[in-house]
């Protein structure tokens, strides 16, 4: 079985919600259905609701969007806490905690992410649940973070980063996750492809952030959450090209167990 631990299926619009979701069922893949701001982490809880053990929900606001709250940040955290403990049942971690320094100055960001990176903490520690970290030209700051909160169970999601990152933060966290996604097929990726194949495999997951990062063999179109198979293929390519004394469906059934133990499926 497989675990696509992030997709944004309302984005995905080649493809209708309902395909997508019978190709999961089809392919008996589950997924977690990720979303930015609050009216689509709504979207999120009656979709898991709905298509329960196929999709799973997360919540919470993308780091792009932390200004649509800026001037009312208890009240929005009052909310999602109240939308965590009526739904506890379908949400399975808290997402997208940051910081994305991509595409502003850092200074001009740092600050209010860092507020909401702190809030997210707080509420995943409060409720048992892991956050995924989203971390763009910010890996100082992230790690940082994560030391100030004393905070170990989270996921670096769709990881940009090479093998000494990954180990610094696996040894700070040595139940952390760390998220490949279809980046890791790209010629400029030997970084992140080096990390894959080197890392402990108990701490491996799998995504295809679709509708992004489409797989090297159908870019330039659309990323779909089954794609997943291809990045698993992917990994146990790397894997098995290295000292390892690893097999396919080793590599599989422990990478779908990391994502059960992360979720506390």
């Amino acid at each position: 079985m497989l675990f696509d631990t992030h997709s944004h299926i309302y984005m995905c619009n080649k493809k209708q919600e309902l395909e997508i979701i019978q190709a999961l069922k089809d392919e008996d893949i589950k997924t977690t259905s990720i979303w930015v701001d609050l009216e689509t982490s709504k979207k999120s809880i009656e979709l898991a609701l709905k298509y329960g053990k196929t999709i799973y929900a997360s919540i919470w606001i993308h780091p792009n969007d932390v200004w649509k709250y800026k001037d009312d940040i208890d009240w929005i955290f009052e909310v999602f806490e109240k939308l965590i403990i009526e739904n506890s049942n379908v949400i399975v971690w808290i997402w997208e905690t940051w910081f994305d320094f991509y595409h502003d100055k850092k200074e001009d960001k740092l600050e209010l992410q860092e507020i909401f990176f702190k809030k997210h903490i707080f509420l995943a520690k409060k409720y048992s649940l892991p956050i995924i970290i989203h971390s763009r030209n910010a890996r100082d700051d992230t790690f940082r973070v994560l030391v100030e909160e004393d905070f170990k169970n989270f996921i670096l999601h769709c990881f940009w980063e090479d093998l000494e990152y990954a180990s610094k933060i696996i040894d700070f966290s040595n139940n952390c996750k760390i998220s490949f996604a279809w980046n890791i097929t790209y010629k400029s990726s030997i970084n992140i492809q080096n990390t894959a194949q080197n890392i402990p495999l108990k701490n491996i997951l799998i995504e295809t952030d679709s509708p992004f990062l489409t797989p090297q063999i159908f870019r330039w179109s659309e990323n779909y959450p089954n794609y997943v198979k291809y990045v698993l293929e992917k990994i146990v390519d790397l894997r098995l090209s290295s000292w390892k004394k690893e097999r396919f469906n080793e590599i599989e059934d422990i990478i779908y167990k990391n994502s059960l133990e992360i979720y506390g499926l």
